[in-house]
């Protein structure tokens, strides 16, 4: 009869590590589809953030492409003044030459009217 109670409190203290355990087990498959859910919102996120990274990535090489653009123009604008400030410059000088040829004309033009004056026409 010792033998049976002995056998019998080692099933009953079995019973109650195996029930332990399940629970235990139970438990921790929660904690695991707890942290696989947890995963699964991760793995979105992160989706999201590379969404975005990209887009920004995109924005910044079509920002780079508009400055490149904005600097050709800038340059070429930059290019146009120096041409017109040196036509400016060629334009003046001409001037310069065609007033000093004037200047000469007129004082010719003078002592041609002045040598005329001693012609006389009868």
């Amino acid at each position: 009869a010792v033998a049976t109670g002995d056998i019998g409190n080692t099933v009953s203290v079995m019973q109650t590590e195996v029930s332990d355990s399940v629970d235990f087990m139970k438990k921790e498959k929660e904690s695991v589809g707890k942290v696989l859910d947890q995963v699964n919102i991760t793995l979105k996120s992160i989706d999201e953030i590379v969404s975005h990274v990209e887009q920004v990535a995109d924005m910044v090489q079509r920002i780079a492409a508009a400055t490149e653009e904005q600097s050709s123009a800038s340059e070429e604008v930059s290019q146009n003044m120096d041409n017109i400030a040196v036509t400016t410059r060629e334009l003046s000088n001409s001037l310069v030459e065609i007033k000093s040829a004037s200047e000469n004309l007129s004082k010719l033009a003078a002592e041609l009217n002045s040598m005329a004056g001693w012609f006389k026409v009868a």
